[in-house]
């Protein structure tokens, strides 16, 4: 049985909440029988800043540091004091 599956998505920002996107997701499966479309999915990713980060970390007890080279987009490292 061959099947293809073909995903379709859009993003954007809530109005309300600036700092909060909204992606939107579509499926559709091929399959011999036929095509099949699936209910749509919604997701909803919180934006935070490099200092959100770091805050959060050091309220949790961590010393935080940001490594950009060799990470691609960059990682956060903490250690637990």
């Amino acid at each position: 049985m061959t099947r293809t599956i073909f995903r379709m998505s859009h993003s954007g920002f809530d109005l309300q909440h600036p700092r909060v996107s909204v992606v939107t997701m579509h499926y559709l499966v091929g399959t011999p029988d036929g095509d099949r479309a699936h209910d749509p999915t919604c997701t909803t990713l919180s934006m935070w800043t490099d200092d959100d980060f770091l805050d959060a970390l050091t309220a949790a007890g961590c010393t935080p540091k940001f490594y950009l080279p060799g990470f691609g987009n960059g990682v956060y490292v903490a250690v637990k004091r």
